[in-house]
């Protein structure tokens, strides 16, 4: 089994190439922001950890999302603090879906997390790969979802520059031009990860 990571700045496009893997390769991907939404909507522990933290985002047991972003753009030491205990529990669900698949006849899983090098999800990959935006591509695509600009400013200063991502990843994907270049580029990877290993998974 091979694990993948996919990194790169807000709305470069990560889960369109992570569902492409999973099209062309069949590869199983662990979507991270989907998980801590589950977490967040039916996890009883999770929603008492942001209650803990949090008193004003969670109303007769469940999570107001609207009122937890407002404590993630202040970012300060609480809301820090809360993101720490998050992203531990997040780790151990990863770990738990990369052990299961492991077990499975899985050729590859993708892990589609936002932070993959800076909270250091990277560590159990095989490969990373870099997914590349044009910086107006990006804007265009976060103003659509309705984001703010200060929350989109937020979120790309604590990610890692498109330098420093490069310079640690092992392949570059670059989004934007078409859907056929995408998959062009998510086949050759495929190729050129199965030339190494030489297939013996």
């Amino acid at each position: 089994m091979i694990i993948l990571g996919l990194t790169g700045g807000i709305g470069s496009g990560k889960s369109l190439v992570a569902s492409y893997f999973n099209r062309f390769v069949k590869a199983v991907v662990f979507d991270a922001d989907n998980v801590v939404n589950n977490l967040y909507n039916f996890d009883n522990n999770v929603i008492e950890l942001v209650k803990s933290y949090f008193p004003t985002s969670v109303n007769n047991g469940v999570v107001d999302k609207n009122d937890l972003k407002h404590y993630f753009l202040l970012y300060d030491d609480l809301w820090i603090k809360f993101q720490s205990e998050l992203h531990s529990i997040v780790w151990k669900i990863q770990k738990d879906f990369i052990l299961s698949n492991s077990r499975r006849i899985t050729k590859y899983v993708v892990l589609d997390v936002p932070l993959l090098i800076e909270a250091n999800y990277h560590n159990c990959c095989d490969f990373v790969i870099h997914v590349k935006a044009n910086s107006i591509l990006q804007r265009q695509r976060l103003l659509k979802r309705g984001m703010s600009r200060h929350e989109f400013e937020l979120i790309s200063r604590l990610q890692l520059s498109d330098n420093d991502r490069k310079r640690l990843s092992d392949f570059t994907i670059r989004t934007g031009l078409s859907k056929n270049f995408v998959v062009s580029q998510v086949k050759d990877i495929v190729f050129q990860i199965d030339s190494r290993v030489g297939c013996k998974i």
